[in-house]
């Protein structure tokens, strides 16, 4: 589990200090760019099988990890992850999740769509019925609330930054999330989202010094090994959209 991490969020930590099951990459002060690189060349130095990436402004629970980790033992996804808000005051209403319509990469015709929250979810906040008989679906574009990445995948597909597309110094890129989902698309690899894995996105559009960026900091990437057992898995089988 990695963290791209500019920021020292309290409650954010506190999450990963109750998922402690799993080995956890810190990867603190980096820019974007250099950030999310180091994060891939650290796994594939190792032996692990899959990644699962938690931005350091997205809150979530022991069982939204759990729920996850138990779809990809189910079901055995390239691509997997969770769903949360886009943030926490214009578009709280809104998910960062896309179905339908690829995320252009060119800045200048960067439109995006994300869906109403009430499409799936009734306003008591309970899945929809048709969604809760069948709470996993195929999406082209989900921007990493808590996405579990299969090692093969990373194999062919780098995680990057839109600087490359914009004519841009890397260390003006940003949207890995857009890139990455693009060039799933290009490879055929389906991404799917589970709906019962809500997480919460800090994000605010308002200035909010606590969630900017900390700068003039030393950037260092720690590595914490797991310190608890994985909790045991069931051998339930998810319903999957497609």
């Amino acid at each position: 589990m990695a963290s791209p991490s500019p920021r020292d969020i309290e409650e954010v930590r506190a999450c990963f200090s109750n998922v402690e099951f799993v080995d956890q990459l810190f990867v603190k002060y980096y820019p974007e760019y250099l950030a999310y690189q180091l994060i891939q060349e650290q796994f594939l130095s190792a032996d692990y099988t899959h990644l699962i990436l938690a931005p350091d402004d997205l809150t979530f629970t022991r069982e939204n990890l759990i729920r996850l980790l138990q779809d990809v033992k189910d079901r055995n996804f390239d691509v997997i992850g969770g769903v949360c808000n886009v943030d926490l005051d214009w578009n709280d209403d809104r998910l960062l999740l896309v179905t339908d319509k690829v995320v252009p990469l060119k800045r200048e015709n960067k439109l995006r769509y994300f869906e109403h929250i009430h499409r799936y979810y009734a306003y008591n906040g309970k899945l929809r019925p048709e969604f809760a008989r069948d709470p996993i679906l195929r999406t082209v574009w989900q921007g990493f609330p808590l996405t579990c990445i299969k090692r093969s995948v990373l194999e062919i597909i780098k995680l990057r930054t839109d600087a490359e597309f914009n004519d841009l110094d890397p260390a003006y890129g940003c949207c890995v999330d857009d890139v990455f989902s693009w060039d799933l698309l290009q490879n055929n690899i389906a991404s799917y989202t589970d709906l019962r894995i809500r997480t919460k996105h800090l994000k605010k559009n308002k200035n909010n010094a606590r969630l900017q960026p900390i700068k003039n900091k030393n950037a260092y990437f720690k590595l914490e090994k797991a310190k608890e057992p994985m909790p045991e898995l069931t051998t339930e089988i998810s319903s999957l959209r497609v």
